[in-house]
């Protein structure tokens, strides 16, 4: 079962419910990523063999990110809030 918790930056307004890096449930397997369009990080589902991208606007401008890397949007501290915020499969 997959799982989304809270990430908040201390530095910028940047708030996410993803998994934090790859995830997997029953049915699908997840990448967290950043759309660099969008300015949105989100969790995609991982398709076999094709690249990733946004699942709001379709661009393949995302980068893979993880917990305890810097905030995609300012390199701030994104932490993890410990706030379980879904349980998926």
């Amino acid at each position: 079962m997959g799982q989304h918790v809270r990430f908040r930056c201390r530095n910028c307004d940047l708030e996410a419910d993803v998994s934090g890096g790859p995830d997997r449930g029953l049915y699908t397997e997840t990448r967290t990523v950043w759309c660099d369009i969008c300015k949105l990080l989100q969790d995609v589902e991982v398709q076999d063999a094709s690249p990733f991208e946004c699942g709001k606007c379709k661009s393949n401008q995302v980068m893979l990110w993880q917990a305890n890397q810097p905030c995609p949007a300012c390199a701030g501290a994104l932490v993890n809030t410990r706030e379980l915020s879904e349980l998926w499969d």
